[in-house]
């Protein structure tokens, strides 16, 4: 489900959204600034992003989480909640997403 949220996010890059990539770029709030104009393929975002969320937030995506497992459904889908927003956010402040 995680994957499939992630993959549906990263979509935003193919919305009229994009064409606005200035005033994005312009915006210091952005949770992981790092991010801002990087090159990235998938695999390096996602990382990049389950890290941020780990970080700003103290979510372990679910891959991690398998191990203890999660507290309950709820904990599940605030990690959802929060991997769409940061991830529909951050895809447009990237310069490239590599397999877009």
């Amino acid at each position: 489900i995680a994957t499939k949220l992630f993959n549906s996010a990263c979509q935003i890059r193919n919305t009229d959204l994009l064409s606005e990539q200035d005033n994005y770029l312009n915006i210091d709030g952005f949770a992981f600034p790092n991010l801002k104009g990087r090159c990235l393929n998938f695999d390096d975002f996602r990382w990049e992003i389950e890290s941020g969320i780990f970080n700003k937030y103290g979510i372990r995506a679910p891959r991690y989480e398998e191990q203890n497992g999660w507290s309950n459904n709820g904990d599940f889908m605030q990690f959802c909640a929060i991997l769409f927003f940061e991830t529909c956010a951050h895809a447009l402040v990237l310069k490239e997403l590599k397999g877009d």
